[in-house]
């Protein structure tokens, strides 16, 4: 119920103070809300909490560079980046796959934050295998395989730690450090 008689916050003794945990840059997710503290001669109160909830990133990814190409591919649909029966590119076993991005947030170029980058084979529908995961931070040193350099985003995955069982399709996601994901179907033949 409202306020009646023509009254209005004003009319109030006290505002109520409201608050979440949600910040901007928060990552995506659900973030407990409350308000409390109103006071009135007129009118009692009874607070529920709330929730803030983010379904969008900050992020702007700017897709796969060369030599892969495209972006957000689905496990179960083709996309952009490919599916599971139609990969975007193949690449060679015992070679290396430069894996390059780059990402915009608010505006500007995605340069700091903690970033993953998860890989992982595919057979007959599902996964095959335990996930390959690397992981970058903007306090990457220079010994970091996944790095940051002039404004994009690196990784080299070598095929060749694979052994001969690295051979097929291969799913791999970054996850930004807002929780946004991309992703993208490579295969790998011999």
């Amino acid at each position: 119920m409202g306020f009646v008689g023509g009254d209005d916050q004003g009319d109030l003794g006290t505002q109520p103070t409201c608050s979440t945990t949600y910040t901007v840059g928060s990552l995506i997710g659900s973030y407990p809300s409350s308000c409390s503290g109103a006071a009135s001669n007129n009118y009692s109160f009874v607070y529920v909490d709330g929730t803030v909830t983010v379904l969008t990133a900050c992020s702007s990814f700017n897709g796969f560079l060369a030599p892969i190409g495209g972006a957000n591919a689905s496990p179960a649909v083709a996309g952009p980046g490919g599916s599971l029966l139609d990969p975007l590119r193949t690449f060679k076993l015992k070679s290396t796959i430069p894996f390059k991005f780059s990402a915009m947030c608010f505006g500007v170029p995605l340069t700091t934050g903690i970033h993953t980058l998860k890989a992982q084979k595919w057979s007959n529908g599902s996964p095959d295998g335990d996930e390959v995961i690397a992981v970058a931070t903007d306090a990457a040193t220079t010994g970091n395989q996944f790095r940051l350099t002039d404004s994009q985003w690196h990784f080299n995955f070598d095929t060749k730690l694979l052994g001969n069982g690295g051979q097929g399709t291969w799913f791999f996601e970054v996850t930004l450090f807002d929780g946004s994901k991309y992703n993208v179907w490579l295969a790998i033949r011999k």
